[in-house]
Protein backbone atom coordinates (compact mmCIF):
# COMPACT_ATOMS: atom_id res chain seq x y z
CA UNK A 1 0.00 0.00 0.00
CA UNK A 2 2.01 2.83 -1.41
CA UNK A 3 -0.59 5.67 0.19
CA UNK A 4 -0.17 4.06 4.01
CA UNK A 5 1.85 6.34 5.54
CA UNK A 6 -0.73 9.28 4.51
CA UNK A 7 -3.04 7.62 5.76
CA UNK A 8 -1.92 7.51 8.81
CA UNK A 9 -1.13 11.15 8.79
CA UNK A 10 -4.23 11.98 8.27
CA UNK A 11 -5.71 10.18 11.05
CA UNK A 12 -3.33 11.85 13.67
CA UNK A 13 -4.51 15.05 12.44
CA UNK A 14 -7.70 14.44 12.60
CA UNK A 15 -7.51 13.24 16.29
CA UNK A 16 -5.58 16.17 16.48
CA UNK A 17 -8.27 18.68 15.15
CA UNK A 18 -10.89 16.73 17.32
CA UNK A 19 -9.20 17.39 20.51
CA UNK A 20 -8.67 20.96 19.05
CA UNK A 21 -12.01 21.90 18.04
CA UNK A 22 -13.70 20.21 20.91
CA UNK A 23 -12.48 22.33 23.30
CA UNK A 24 -14.00 26.10 24.01
CA UNK A 25 -11.77 28.51 22.49
CA UNK A 26 -11.06 32.25 22.36
CA UNK A 27 -11.71 33.25 18.79
CA UNK A 28 -8.20 35.35 18.38
CA UNK A 29 -6.28 35.93 15.37
CA UNK A 30 -3.86 33.13 15.70
CA UNK A 31 -6.48 30.30 16.56
CA UNK A 32 -8.30 31.27 13.72
CA UNK A 33 -4.89 30.92 11.48
CA UNK A 34 -4.22 27.54 13.12
CA UNK A 35 -8.13 26.35 12.76
CA UNK A 36 -7.16 26.89 8.41
CA UNK A 37 -3.64 25.12 9.56
CA UNK A 38 -5.57 21.99 10.15
CA UNK A 39 -8.38 22.60 7.59
CA UNK A 40 -5.69 22.88 5.01
CA UNK A 41 -3.54 20.10 6.16
CA UNK A 42 -6.04 17.73 6.09
CA UNK A 43 -6.74 18.76 2.63
CA UNK A 44 -3.27 17.82 1.45
CA UNK A 45 -2.76 14.51 3.23
CA UNK A 46 -5.93 13.64 1.64
CA UNK A 47 -4.77 14.38 -1.67
CA UNK A 48 -1.22 13.07 -0.91
CA UNK A 49 -2.79 9.86 -0.23
CA UNK A 50 -4.69 9.86 -3.18
CA UNK A 51 -1.42 11.37 -5.65
CA UNK A 52 0.38 8.71 -3.89
CA UNK A 53 -2.23 5.83 -5.52
CA UNK A 54 -2.98 7.25 -8.90
CA UNK A 55 0.99 7.83 -9.75
CA UNK A 56 1.58 4.08 -9.54
CA UNK A 57 -1.36 3.35 -11.42
CA UNK A 58 -1.26 5.99 -14.37
CA UNK A 59 -2.63 2.83 -16.55
CA UNK A 60 -5.73 2.50 -15.19
CA UNK A 61 -6.59 6.02 -13.92
CA UNK A 62 -7.92 8.93 -15.70
CA UNK A 63 -5.46 10.92 -16.44
CA UNK A 64 -7.53 13.87 -16.13
CA UNK A 65 -8.32 13.18 -12.26
CA UNK A 66 -4.61 12.12 -11.50
CA UNK A 67 -3.55 16.40 -12.82
CA UNK A 68 -6.38 17.36 -10.73
CA UNK A 69 -5.16 15.54 -7.87
CA UNK A 70 -2.06 16.65 -8.19
CA UNK A 71 -2.67 20.19 -8.58
CA UNK A 72 -5.14 19.95 -5.47
CA UNK A 73 -2.59 18.15 -2.83
CA UNK A 74 0.45 20.86 -4.41
CA UNK A 75 -1.74 23.74 -4.01
CA UNK A 76 -2.64 22.47 -0.48
CA UNK A 77 0.98 22.22 0.34
CA UNK A 78 2.38 25.51 -0.45
CA UNK A 79 -0.76 27.13 1.03
CA UNK A 80 -0.08 25.01 4.68
CA UNK A 81 3.19 26.75 4.74
CA UNK A 82 1.88 30.03 3.56
CA UNK A 83 -0.58 30.01 6.33
CA UNK A 84 1.92 28.88 8.78
CA UNK A 85 3.65 32.02 7.99
CA UNK A 86 0.55 33.25 8.58
CA UNK A 87 0.56 32.15 11.63
CA UNK A 88 3.73 33.81 12.85
CA UNK A 89 2.48 37.27 11.52
CA UNK A 90 -0.48 36.25 13.91
CA UNK A 91 1.76 36.01 17.12
CA UNK A 92 4.04 39.03 16.00
CA UNK A 93 0.66 41.22 15.32
CA UNK A 94 -0.34 40.69 19.41
CA UNK A 95 2.42 43.35 19.97
CA UNK A 96 3.30 45.00 16.72
CA UNK A 97 1.04 45.70 13.56
CA UNK A 98 2.14 45.07 10.34
CA UNK A 99 0.95 46.52 6.94
CA UNK A 100 -1.50 45.32 4.98
CA UNK A 101 0.52 46.35 2.02
CA UNK A 102 3.61 44.89 3.12
CA UNK A 103 1.66 41.68 3.44
CA UNK A 104 0.26 41.89 0.09
CA UNK A 105 3.76 42.24 -1.54
CA UNK A 106 4.93 38.97 0.23
CA UNK A 107 1.63 37.36 -0.94
CA UNK A 108 3.27 37.90 -4.05
CA UNK A 109 5.24 34.53 -4.29
CA UNK A 110 2.04 31.93 -3.67
CA UNK A 111 0.20 33.91 -6.22
CA UNK A 112 2.81 32.91 -8.66
CA UNK A 113 2.54 29.57 -7.59
CA UNK A 114 -1.05 29.09 -7.65
CA UNK A 115 -1.00 30.10 -11.61
CA UNK A 116 1.83 27.47 -12.35
CA UNK A 117 0.42 24.98 -10.41
CA UNK A 118 -3.02 25.52 -12.37
CA UNK A 119 -1.45 26.27 -15.85
CA UNK A 120 1.90 25.00 -15.98
CA UNK A 121 2.31 20.99 -17.04
CA UNK A 122 3.10 18.11 -14.45
CA UNK A 123 5.23 15.25 -15.41
CA UNK A 124 5.71 12.07 -13.81
CA UNK A 125 8.30 9.20 -13.98
CA UNK A 126 7.22 5.67 -13.79
CA UNK A 127 10.42 4.06 -14.90
CA UNK A 128 11.57 3.50 -10.80
CA UNK A 129 9.89 1.75 -8.39
CA UNK A 130 7.79 4.06 -7.04
CA UNK A 131 7.12 6.72 -9.26
CA UNK A 132 6.39 10.00 -8.53
CA UNK A 133 6.30 13.79 -9.87
CA UNK A 134 8.60 16.23 -11.47
CA UNK A 135 8.95 19.15 -13.76
CA UNK A 136 9.19 22.94 -13.48
CA UNK A 137 5.57 23.42 -10.99
CA UNK A 138 7.35 20.84 -8.65
CA UNK A 139 9.98 23.03 -8.17
CA UNK A 140 7.98 26.17 -7.69
CA UNK A 141 6.25 24.31 -5.16
CA UNK A 142 9.42 23.41 -3.13
CA UNK A 143 11.13 27.11 -3.65
CA UNK A 144 7.69 28.61 -2.47
CA UNK A 145 8.17 26.64 0.66
CA UNK A 146 11.67 27.93 1.19
CA UNK A 147 10.40 31.38 0.42
CA UNK A 148 7.62 31.33 3.16
CA UNK A 149 10.38 29.65 5.88
CA UNK A 150 12.49 32.13 5.05
CA UNK A 151 10.20 34.83 5.69
CA UNK A 152 8.80 33.12 8.70
CA UNK A 153 12.19 33.01 10.56
CA UNK A 154 12.63 36.76 9.30
CA UNK A 155 10.13 38.08 11.22
CA UNK A 156 11.04 35.61 14.12
CA UNK A 157 14.67 37.30 13.92
CA UNK A 158 13.21 41.04 13.74
CA UNK A 159 10.62 40.30 16.88
CA UNK A 160 12.84 37.88 19.27
CA UNK A 161 12.30 39.51 22.15
CA UNK A 162 8.84 41.27 22.01
CA UNK A 163 6.82 37.77 20.94
CA UNK A 164 5.78 34.86 23.64
CA UNK A 165 9.10 32.72 23.73
CA UNK A 166 7.08 29.39 23.56
CA UNK A 167 5.15 30.22 20.51
CA UNK A 168 8.39 31.86 18.98
CA UNK A 169 10.38 28.41 19.05
CA UNK A 170 7.41 26.32 18.36
CA UNK A 171 6.97 28.21 15.20
CA UNK A 172 10.41 28.09 14.78
CA UNK A 173 10.98 24.09 15.53
CA UNK A 174 8.34 23.63 12.61
CA UNK A 175 10.19 25.84 10.30
CA UNK A 176 13.07 23.31 10.91
CA UNK A 177 11.33 20.53 10.51
CA UNK A 178 9.38 21.55 7.33
CA UNK A 179 12.74 22.77 5.66
CA UNK A 180 14.02 19.64 6.61
CA UNK A 181 11.64 17.08 4.91
CA UNK A 182 11.46 19.73 1.94
CA UNK A 183 14.70 19.35 1.16
CA UNK A 184 14.53 15.65 1.65
CA UNK A 185 11.93 15.52 -0.72
CA UNK A 186 13.81 17.70 -3.23
CA UNK A 187 16.89 15.50 -3.30
CA UNK A 188 14.85 11.87 -2.74
CA UNK A 189 11.69 12.61 -4.91
CA UNK A 190 10.57 8.96 -4.60
CA UNK A 191 10.84 9.26 -0.54
CA UNK A 192 7.29 11.04 -0.55
CA UNK A 193 7.39 12.36 3.05
CA UNK A 194 6.17 15.76 2.60
CA UNK A 195 3.57 13.85 4.97
CA UNK A 196 5.17 13.30 7.89
CA UNK A 197 6.83 16.94 7.71
CA UNK A 198 2.79 18.48 7.61
CA UNK A 199 1.95 16.19 10.59
CA UNK A 200 5.03 17.23 12.76
CA UNK A 201 4.71 20.70 11.77
CA UNK A 202 1.14 20.97 13.60
CA UNK A 203 1.97 18.83 16.17
CA UNK A 204 4.81 21.41 16.86
CA UNK A 205 2.57 24.67 16.40
CA UNK A 206 -0.45 22.56 18.56
CA UNK A 207 1.87 22.68 21.54
CA UNK A 208 2.36 26.46 21.22
CA UNK A 209 -1.04 27.32 21.72
CA UNK A 210 -2.87 29.13 24.30
CA UNK A 211 -3.86 27.72 27.46
CA UNK A 212 -7.19 28.70 26.79
CA UNK A 213 -8.31 27.21 30.47
CA UNK A 214 -6.62 30.79 31.20
CA UNK A 215 -9.33 32.45 29.23
CA UNK A 216 -12.38 30.99 30.88
CA UNK A 217 -14.26 30.94 33.92
CA UNK A 218 -13.87 27.78 35.42
CA UNK A 219 -17.57 27.47 37.83
CA UNK A 220 -19.72 29.12 34.78
CA UNK A 221 -18.01 28.25 31.59
CA UNK A 222 -17.57 31.80 30.17
CA UNK A 223 -14.92 33.89 28.97
CA UNK A 224 -13.22 35.90 31.68
CA UNK A 225 -12.17 39.29 32.18
CA UNK A 226 -8.74 38.25 30.77
CA UNK A 227 -9.68 36.98 27.88
CA UNK A 228 -12.09 39.69 27.02
CA UNK A 229 -8.73 41.89 27.27
CA UNK A 230 -6.76 39.55 24.71
CA UNK A 231 -9.69 40.09 22.18
CA UNK A 232 -9.87 43.40 21.89
CA UNK A 233 -6.43 44.36 22.41
CA UNK A 234 -6.44 42.61 19.08
CA UNK A 235 -9.15 44.55 17.47
CA UNK A 236 -7.17 47.35 19.12
CA UNK A 237 -3.94 46.78 17.21
CA UNK A 238 -5.63 45.20 13.94
CA UNK A 239 -8.12 49.10 14.14
CA UNK A 240 -11.04 47.19 13.88
CA UNK A 241 -13.87 49.08 15.05
CA UNK A 242 -16.51 47.26 17.41
CA UNK A 243 -18.98 48.37 19.98
CA UNK A 244 -18.88 46.61 23.48
CA UNK A 245 -22.47 45.44 24.90
CA UNK A 246 -22.12 45.69 28.70
CA UNK A 247 -24.85 43.79 30.78
CA UNK A 248 -24.92 45.18 34.45
CA UNK A 249 -26.72 42.85 37.33
CA UNK A 250 -28.22 45.81 39.21
CA UNK A 251 -29.46 43.11 41.74
CA UNK A 252 -26.31 41.32 41.82
CA UNK A 253 -25.50 41.39 45.92
CA UNK A 254 -28.95 40.44 46.07
CA UNK A 255 -28.58 37.68 44.13
CA UNK A 256 -25.26 36.96 45.70
CA UNK A 257 -26.80 36.79 49.19
CA UNK A 258 -30.01 34.71 48.53
CA UNK A 259 -28.72 31.80 45.83
CA UNK A 260 -26.32 29.08 45.99
CA UNK A 261 -22.93 29.88 44.26
CA UNK A 262 -23.47 26.60 42.09
CA UNK A 263 -27.13 27.83 41.25
CA UNK A 264 -25.59 31.24 40.40
CA UNK A 265 -22.94 29.83 37.87
CA UNK A 266 -25.57 27.63 35.84
CA UNK A 267 -27.74 30.94 35.47
CA UNK A 268 -24.91 32.83 34.08
CA UNK A 269 -23.90 30.21 31.47
CA UNK A 270 -27.72 29.97 30.61
CA UNK A 271 -27.75 33.47 29.60
CA UNK A 272 -24.14 32.93 27.84
CA UNK A 273 -25.71 29.83 25.82
CA UNK A 274 -28.81 32.26 25.28
CA UNK A 275 -26.31 34.70 23.25
CA UNK A 276 -24.31 32.08 21.50
CA UNK A 277 -26.97 30.83 20.29
CA UNK A 278 -29.58 33.86 19.61
CA UNK A 279 -26.44 36.20 18.22
CA UNK A 280 -23.71 33.62 17.71
CA UNK A 281 -21.69 35.87 20.05
CA UNK A 282 -19.03 35.40 22.89
CA UNK A 283 -20.35 36.07 26.20
CA UNK A 284 -17.46 37.40 29.22
CA UNK A 285 -17.53 38.20 32.31
CA UNK A 286 -15.84 41.66 32.67
CA UNK A 287 -16.71 42.45 36.54
CA UNK A 288 -18.55 40.56 38.80
CA UNK A 289 -22.08 41.89 38.14
CA UNK A 290 -21.14 42.07 34.38
CA UNK A 291 -21.59 40.54 30.75
CA UNK A 292 -20.33 41.84 27.90
CA UNK A 293 -20.12 40.80 24.18
CA UNK A 294 -18.32 42.15 21.07
CA UNK A 295 -20.31 43.04 17.93
CA UNK A 296 -18.08 44.18 14.81
CA UNK A 297 -21.07 44.56 12.83
CA UNK A 298 -22.60 48.03 13.35
CA UNK A 299 -26.28 47.16 11.63
CA UNK A 300 -26.80 44.55 14.41
CA UNK A 301 -25.74 46.64 17.58
CA UNK A 302 -29.61 48.25 18.27
CA UNK A 303 -31.25 44.58 17.06
CA UNK A 304 -29.14 43.08 19.32
CA UNK A 305 -29.38 45.70 22.31
CA UNK A 306 -33.43 45.39 21.67
CA UNK A 307 -33.60 41.64 21.91
CA UNK A 308 -31.42 41.67 24.98
CA UNK A 309 -33.73 43.99 26.82
CA UNK A 310 -36.77 42.58 25.63
CA UNK A 311 -35.21 38.98 26.59
CA UNK A 312 -33.88 40.22 30.79
CA UNK A 313 -37.69 41.54 31.02
CA UNK A 314 -38.59 37.69 31.24
CA UNK A 315 -37.39 35.77 34.09
CA UNK A 316 -34.58 33.09 33.83
CA UNK A 317 -34.60 29.81 35.65
CA UNK A 318 -32.64 29.77 39.26
CA UNK A 319 -32.66 27.16 41.90
CA UNK A 320 -36.02 26.22 39.83
CA UNK A 321 -37.96 29.11 40.50
CA UNK A 322 -38.36 32.00 38.13
CA UNK A 323 -36.23 35.50 38.61
CA UNK A 324 -36.78 38.57 36.94
CA UNK A 325 -32.91 39.94 36.70
CA UNK A 326 -32.70 43.83 37.20
CA UNK A 327 -30.59 45.00 34.96
CA UNK A 328 -29.41 47.89 32.54
CA UNK A 329 -27.88 47.70 29.26
CA UNK A 330 -25.05 49.87 28.30
CA UNK A 331 -23.03 50.40 24.63
CA UNK A 332 -19.35 51.55 24.65
CA UNK A 333 -18.23 52.27 20.94
CA UNK A 334 -14.25 51.96 20.15
CA UNK A 335 -12.16 53.67 18.78
CA UNK A 336 -13.92 56.58 20.06
CA UNK A 337 -15.27 56.59 24.19
CA UNK A 338 -12.17 53.90 24.60
CA UNK A 339 -9.19 53.85 22.67
CA UNK A 340 -7.30 50.40 24.27
CA UNK A 341 -8.50 47.16 26.54
CA UNK A 342 -7.15 49.37 29.48
CA UNK A 343 -9.69 52.34 28.90
CA UNK A 344 -12.68 49.82 28.21
CA UNK A 345 -12.01 48.01 31.24
CA UNK A 346 -11.54 51.12 33.29
CA UNK A 347 -14.89 51.91 32.06
CA UNK A 348 -17.15 49.04 32.65
CA UNK A 349 -15.70 48.67 36.38
CA UNK A 350 -16.80 52.46 36.99
CA UNK A 351 -19.91 51.62 35.47
CA UNK A 352 -20.36 48.59 37.34
CA UNK A 353 -19.69 50.09 40.27
CA UNK A 354 -21.78 53.42 40.01
CA UNK A 355 -25.02 50.97 38.91
CA UNK A 356 -23.88 49.43 42.43
CA UNK A 357 -23.88 52.23 44.19
CA UNK A 358 -26.78 53.69 42.81
CA UNK A 359 -28.38 50.40 44.03
CA UNK A 360 -27.73 50.95 47.21
CA UNK A 361 -30.82 53.86 47.15
CA UNK A 362 -32.84 51.66 45.11
CA UNK A 363 -35.47 48.99 46.15
CA UNK A 364 -34.51 45.90 44.04
CA UNK A 365 -37.91 44.39 43.75
CA UNK A 366 -40.03 47.41 43.13
CA UNK A 367 -37.38 49.93 41.35
CA UNK A 368 -38.61 52.56 43.07
CA UNK A 369 -35.84 54.34 46.11
CA UNK A 370 -35.58 52.59 49.31
CA UNK A 371 -35.48 53.87 52.53
CA UNK A 372 -31.54 54.77 52.48
CA UNK A 373 -32.53 57.29 50.00
CA UNK A 374 -35.60 58.41 51.40
CA UNK A 375 -32.96 59.60 55.13
CA UNK A 376 -30.69 60.70 52.49
CA UNK A 377 -33.06 63.11 50.92
CA UNK A 378 -34.63 63.98 54.78
CA UNK A 379 -30.99 64.62 55.47
CA UNK A 380 -30.71 67.49 52.31
CA UNK A 381 -33.80 69.04 53.31
CA UNK A 382 -32.64 69.53 56.44
CA UNK A 383 -29.72 71.56 55.18
CA UNK A 384 -31.87 73.78 53.06
CA UNK A 385 -34.87 74.98 54.08
CA UNK A 386 -35.48 77.06 51.36
CA UNK A 387 -37.03 74.24 49.71
CA UNK A 388 -39.26 73.21 52.31
CA UNK A 389 -41.70 76.26 51.73
CA UNK A 390 -43.63 74.45 49.13
CA UNK A 391 -43.06 70.65 50.13
CA UNK A 392 -45.75 68.12 50.36
CA UNK A 393 -45.99 64.32 51.68
CA UNK A 394 -47.69 61.59 51.24
CA UNK A 395 -47.80 58.54 53.66
CA UNK A 396 -49.47 55.07 52.08
CA UNK A 397 -49.62 52.18 53.53
CA UNK A 398 -50.91 49.04 52.15
CA UNK A 399 -54.16 47.58 53.83
CA UNK A 400 -53.89 43.47 54.51
CA UNK A 401 -50.25 42.86 53.60
CA UNK A 402 -49.80 40.32 56.19
CA UNK A 403 -53.08 38.50 56.13
CA UNK A 404 -52.92 38.05 52.32
CA UNK A 405 -49.20 36.45 52.75
CA UNK A 406 -50.23 34.57 55.11
CA UNK A 407 -53.55 33.25 53.11
CA UNK A 408 -52.07 33.32 49.95
CA UNK A 409 -48.43 33.14 49.95
CA UNK A 410 -45.72 35.84 49.15
CA UNK A 411 -46.06 35.62 45.88
CA UNK A 412 -49.95 37.02 45.90
CA UNK A 413 -48.39 39.40 48.62
CA UNK A 414 -45.52 40.69 46.30
CA UNK A 415 -48.05 41.20 43.41
CA UNK A 416 -50.11 43.74 45.95
CA UNK A 417 -46.66 45.51 46.37
CA UNK A 418 -45.64 45.61 42.66
CA UNK A 419 -49.08 47.03 41.96
CA UNK A 420 -49.05 49.58 44.85
CA UNK A 421 -46.30 50.89 42.80
CA UNK A 422 -47.57 50.43 39.15
CA UNK A 423 -50.08 52.89 40.83
CA UNK A 424 -48.08 55.26 42.31
CA UNK A 425 -46.22 55.57 39.86
CA UNK A 426 -48.68 55.94 36.97
CA UNK A 427 -50.05 59.22 38.85
CA UNK A 428 -46.82 61.00 39.84
CA UNK A 429 -44.80 60.05 36.97
CA UNK A 430 -41.42 59.81 38.86
CA UNK A 431 -40.05 57.16 40.39
CA UNK A 432 -37.63 59.22 41.96
CA UNK A 433 -40.00 61.10 44.33
CA UNK A 434 -41.70 57.35 45.58
CA UNK A 435 -40.02 55.58 48.60
CA UNK A 436 -40.45 52.56 50.03
CA UNK A 437 -39.63 53.00 53.96
CA UNK A 438 -40.99 49.31 54.91
CA UNK A 439 -42.56 46.29 53.48
CA UNK A 440 -46.07 48.15 53.02
CA UNK A 441 -45.26 51.53 53.12
CA UNK A 442 -44.54 54.19 50.90
CA UNK A 443 -43.66 57.69 51.33
CA UNK A 444 -44.46 60.15 48.15
CA UNK A 445 -42.58 63.93 48.64
CA UNK A 446 -43.70 66.52 46.24
CA UNK A 447 -41.92 70.03 45.95
CA UNK A 448 -43.16 73.10 44.50
CA UNK A 449 -47.00 71.92 44.92
CA UNK A 450 -50.04 73.85 45.54
CA UNK A 451 -53.69 72.34 47.72
CA UNK A 452 -55.00 72.33 44.50
CA UNK A 453 -52.46 70.14 43.07
CA UNK A 454 -52.39 67.68 45.76
CA UNK A 455 -55.88 66.77 45.74
CA UNK A 456 -55.74 66.42 42.65
CA UNK A 457 -53.02 63.79 42.61
CA UNK A 458 -54.80 62.04 45.50
CA UNK A 459 -57.35 62.27 43.77
CA UNK A 460 -55.75 60.34 40.45
CA UNK A 461 -54.13 58.02 42.38
CA UNK A 462 -57.60 56.49 43.84
CA UNK A 463 -58.77 56.67 40.33
CA UNK A 464 -55.80 54.73 39.18
CA UNK A 465 -56.01 52.20 42.06
CA UNK A 466 -60.15 51.39 40.77
CA UNK A 467 -58.75 50.86 37.15
CA UNK A 468 -55.86 48.65 38.31
CA UNK A 469 -58.19 46.50 40.18
CA UNK A 470 -60.84 45.60 37.18
CA UNK A 471 -60.66 42.20 36.68
CA UNK A 472 -58.28 40.87 39.27
CA UNK A 473 -58.80 38.63 41.86
CA UNK A 474 -55.94 40.10 44.13
CA UNK A 475 -57.42 43.25 44.61
CA UNK A 476 -54.74 46.24 46.20
CA UNK A 477 -56.09 48.36 48.92
CA UNK A 478 -54.07 51.21 50.53
CA UNK A 479 -55.08 54.22 53.23
CA UNK A 480 -53.78 57.39 52.11
CA UNK A 481 -52.55 60.47 54.19
CA UNK A 482 -50.95 63.63 53.12
CA UNK A 483 -49.80 66.86 54.67
CA UNK A 484 -47.73 70.07 54.12
CA UNK A 485 -44.30 71.53 55.51
CA UNK A 486 -45.84 74.34 57.58
CA UNK A 487 -42.74 77.04 57.67
CA UNK A 488 -44.51 78.49 61.15
CA UNK A 489 -44.20 75.36 63.50
CA UNK A 490 -42.19 72.88 61.30
CA UNK A 491 -38.58 72.29 63.05
CA UNK A 492 -38.14 68.96 59.51
CA UNK A 493 -39.84 67.49 56.92
CA UNK A 494 -40.36 64.91 59.94
CA UNK A 495 -42.88 66.55 61.39
CA UNK A 496 -44.84 67.05 58.27
CA UNK A 497 -44.89 63.07 57.25
CA UNK A 498 -45.75 62.12 61.07
CA UNK A 499 -49.29 64.27 60.37
CA UNK A 500 -49.53 62.77 57.37
CA UNK A 501 -48.78 59.23 58.93
CA UNK A 502 -51.47 59.99 61.28
CA UNK A 503 -54.12 61.10 58.87
CA UNK A 504 -52.89 57.92 56.62
CA UNK A 505 -54.30 55.76 60.05
CA UNK A 506 -56.98 57.62 60.78
CA UNK A 507 -58.22 56.59 56.89
CA UNK A 508 -57.46 53.19 57.25
CA UNK A 509 -59.30 53.11 60.92
CA UNK A 510 -62.12 54.40 59.12
CA UNK A 511 -62.11 51.73 56.34
CA UNK A 512 -62.04 48.97 58.47
CA UNK A 513 -65.01 50.48 60.07
CA UNK A 514 -66.38 50.82 56.68
CA UNK A 515 -65.71 46.94 55.80
CA UNK A 516 -67.54 46.16 58.91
Amino acid sequence: MEYKTQIACLLIVIYLSYKYFLKKRLETYASKIYSLMLFTSMFNLLFDAITAFTVNHLETTPEWFNTIAHQFFLLSLALFVYVLFFYMVSIVEQVQRISWKLLGILSIPIGVTIFMVIFAPIYYNTETEIAYSYGPVINTVFCVIICYVILTLILGILFWNKIDKPKRNSVLQSLAIITLFTVYQAIFPRGLTSGIGVTLTLVGTYMSLENHGEYIEKQSGIFNEYGFRVIIHEMFLRRKRFTVITIVFKDWDIIRATREQEARFKTINRIQKYISDFFSLSTYRTAENCLSVIVTEEKNIEKITTKLENRFKKPWKIDKENYVFSTHIAKLSCPGYANSETEVISIINVFATETLKKMAYIDSSTGVKNRNAYEKELNLMAQNRERLKSVWCIVIDINNLKKVNDAKGHAAGDELIRGTVEILVTSVRNTSQIYRIGGDEFVIIMTDFSKEQMENLIAGIEENRLKYNQNRDNKVSFAVGYSRYQVQQDVCLDDAIKRADAMMYKNKTNMKFLRK
